[in-house]
């Protein structure tokens, strides 16, 4: 066998046994890549060439810093960022055991040591969270949130009190019984390459030496700090046992709640500070929590890993109680979309590639053709008719058609766009090919698969109006119109038109083809064929202060939750999720709070607007029609976002919604009696207004109306929150 050599090698001959060994070195194929665990850092080796094969000595560290210091030109190597890269390029590895990763790859961040296991479901898995029943010193403990996202390793050495936060893990070992570990979030994502997915699995074990007993896979999509680190996980896959983690049942939706951020829905105490400032993704509180009652056994809750519930008990083999617990992350190989492609790829040619919309563990990945250029590129198209292939026998064929047939002028994946939704929402774009002038590029939050009238809609880019246009619904929908089973969705919202329609089951107009809308073809004129594209929402990498900041730097995606920091990235009070009213006078607008129907003045008291009220239910408002109330410090978000712009939309009242722009700060430190929407001062009201008469303790801070004669009266003594005789109305308050 020849190899190429550089230096001061020359051409030999190496006998195949000693190649792809530590000891010896690595065969460096044309157009391969090998990893190397060993003499410092572990490195990942490229061989550009075609042509050429190499030789990489590895017998001594001389021989090997010498390979690297004059190594040919179509050698390049980086750091090896993961076990999976390791395990997929590697001859010769460790089998499960430590080892040096670098997540952010070379010149950012030091390598760090981690547990790799290189043997269960193909190996590959690097472990980020780690706890054994009844240890102490728990890694991730009195962690804040910043620490909980950015930490380097943090080990300790099980059932004592050693450990090493300095990031080395000086008694991380082979034997992953022996220590406990946490990684830092933000290098989860890291590791999966910045991935919409990386996959996530959960090993547990009643106690030491019993083996694995309960053991899953899952999907879990990329830990967004925009969304507060949510979890999201999906595709379960349970490869031992038999009992569902309650990581996915339970906690799967959750925002990360740590000592310093409460995003659990405990209505009493921040779970995280309950349980020893251990972070995790709470809901009120925990079943199958990785930290258990955690060092000091809370509530009686034992000191271990849970699988699921929540017994006070130690661990058995079915995966109740507290035992040892094991989170590991591997990325994955395919992009989920074609604008991963585009961004995260480097691909920037039209053309078909291959996907994997809904992760790991899903549905096989498929081909997709990718529009890469025009409107920003990264466009997935999902359907494709053209009228020459015949038509669809039934609407709902329309929904799955020559799904393996990307290429096909009669093709749907329409069933796939749950895939493709981000930030709760849905970008489109329709177009017709015979007519290039024409597309309508838009927003909304329903899926059109569902027979639900169209939500949240926004237009991006929208040639066309006509004929009802308002986003794309269910064609013959309870909910929206009946066409008569003659296309599967519609762009004619609300009326038995199927303008803009997406799956026809017979001709229609001059000649026979699809009804686009007389904007784009002309009254009564069709045109052969239609597309519908969809891409992912984007958003900033800085988390804006507002919704306004949200719509003024592009990033308007419809009304619905929006994350925002107020008083700045790093300082203060944490982000926090609320509703973005992004369509009305321009939108733009922050919900700040509300009131949805409630029957009774118990809760609301004087200081609502001042004093928050189940602040982290202020985006939810939505889902409490039945009754609920909501706000924030209204007076300190105006102050720190420097609003001008006021709005009220109270369903009730008569010309709803108010909206008064340009009036400065919403300020109680001094009365407003003129303008649209008035205001009471901490001292004094305003005289000669029913609803906002003289200052007196049980009606401060009101917010009126109608020339101050109705208005929301938070404090008022009687049993209406509403003047006039409205009683208790719904109401939202917004600022701007």
């Amino acid at each position: 066998m020849t190899w190429n050599v550089v230096g001061f090698f020359l051409l030999f001959s190496v006998p195949s046994w000693a190649i792809n060994t530590l000891t010896e070195g690595y065969h460096l194929g044309a157009s391969s890549k090998v990893s190397v665990q060993g003499h410092g850092t572990c490195r990942t080796f490229s061989n550009s060439s075609g042509a050429k094969n190499f030789f990489l000595p590895t017998k001594t560290s001389t021989a090997y810093s010498t390979f690297i210091s004059n190594k040919p030109s179509p050698v390049t190597y980086d750091t090896c960022q993961s076990c999976y890269e390791i395990k997929t390029n590697s001859g010769d590895y460790l089998g499960n055991n430590v080892y040096d990763i670098d997540p952010d790859g070379a010149g950012g961040a030091a390598p760090i040591k981690t547990y790799c296991d290189m043997t269960t479901q193909g190996g590959g898995w690097t472990l980020v969270w780690s706890n054994t029943r009844n240890g102490t010193n728990k890694p991730a403990s009195g962690l804040t949130y910043d620490q909980t996202v950015t930490s380097v390793p943090r080990c300790s050495t099980a059932n004592s009190s050693t450990s090493d936060y300095s990031g080395n893990c000086s008694m991380i070992s082979s034997n992953k019984e022996a220590f406990n570990y946490f990684l830092g979030l933000d290098n989860w994502n890291k590791i999966g390459r910045n991935k919409r997915y990386m996959e996530l699995m959960y090993q547990w074990s009643s106690d030491n030496g019993a083996g694995t007993q309960q053991e899953a896979r899952m999907s879990v999509q990329n830990l967004d700090p925009l969304w507060s680190y949510t979890l999201n996980l999906k595709n379960l896959n349970q490869t031992v046992g038999s009992q569902a983690p309650g990581l996915m049942v339970l906690h799967n939706g959750y925002a990360l709640t740590t000592m310093d951020r409460d995003n659990d829905t405990h209505a009493s105490y921040n779970c995280a500070g309950y349980f020893n400032n251990s972070p995790f993704w709470f809901a009120a509180c925990w079943s199958g929590f990785l930290y258990g009652g955690a060092e000091t056994s809370v509530g009686g809750y034992y000191n271990g890993a849970y699988w699921s519930g929540s017994l006070k008990q130690w661990g058995d083999a079915t995966g109740n109680g507290a035992g040892n617990g094991w989170m590991y992350v591997r990325e994955y190989p395919y992009y989920a979309s074609c604008l991963e492609l585009k961004n995260l790829g480097g691909i920037s040619t039209s053309g078909y590639y291959q996907i994997d919309s809904d992760g790991p563990g899903g549905n096989a990945p498929y081909q997709v053709y990718c529009d890469m250029t025009n409107d920003g590129g990264g466009w997935t198209r999902i359907f494709r008719h053209n009228v020459s292939a015949g038509y669809f026998s039934t609407v709902t064929e329309a929904q799955s058609f020559n799904e393996g047939t990307p290429s096909s002028t009669k093709y749907s994946i329409l069933n796939k766009i749950k895939d493709f939704k981000t930030y709760d929402r849905y970008v489109f774009r329709i177009d017709w090919p015979s007519v290039p002038a024409q597309k309508n590029i838009w927003v909304q939050a329903t899926d059109p698969n569902d027979d639900v009238n169209v939500t949240n809609y926004l237009g991006i880019n929208i040639s066309s109006t006509t004929n009802a246009w308002g986003g794309l619904e269910l064609g013959n929908g309870t909910h929206g119109p009946v066409n008569g089973n003659k296309s599967y969705l519609d762009g004619s919202v609300n009326i038995g038109n199927y303008y803009y329609a997406i799956g026809l089951t017979a001709p229609w107009g001059t000649p026979g083809g699809y009804p686009a809308a007389d904007a784009v073809a002309g009254s009564g004129v069709s045109v052969p064929e239609v597309e519908l594209w969809i891409k992912e929402a984007s958003m900033p990498s800085t988390i804006p202060k507002s919704c306004k900041q949200y719509r003024d730097l592009g990033y308007n995606y419809g009304s619905g939750t929006y994350v925002i920091d107020p008083d700045g990235a790093g300082t203060g009070n944490p982000p926090f999720r609320v509703f973005c009213e992004m369509v009305v006078d321009g939108g733009g607008w922050t919900l700040v709070a509300w009131n949805y129907g409630n029957t009774s003045a118990t809760g609301m008291a004087a200081t609502f607007l001042t004093t928050p009220v189940n602040p982290s239910n202020i985006h939810r408002h939505a889902e409490f029609s039945g009754g609920g109330l909501a706000s924030i410090n209204v007076e300190s978000f105006s102050s720190l976002v420097n609003s001008t712009d006021a709005m009220l939309i109270a369903p009730a009242y008569t010309g709803s919604p108010f909206i008064d722009n340009g009036l400065g700060q919403w300020n109680y430190n001094s009365t407003r009696c003129a303008g649209t929407l008035r205001h009471t001062s901490r001292t004094a009201g305003c005289a000669g207004q029913t609803a906002n008469d003289n200052y007196n303790s049980s009606d401060q801070f009101n917010i009126s109306v109608n020339s101050g004669n109705e208005g929301i009266v938070p404090g008022y003594i009687a049993t209406e929150l509403c003047y006039s005789g409205k009683g208790w109305c719904n109401f939202g308050f917004y600022l701007r």
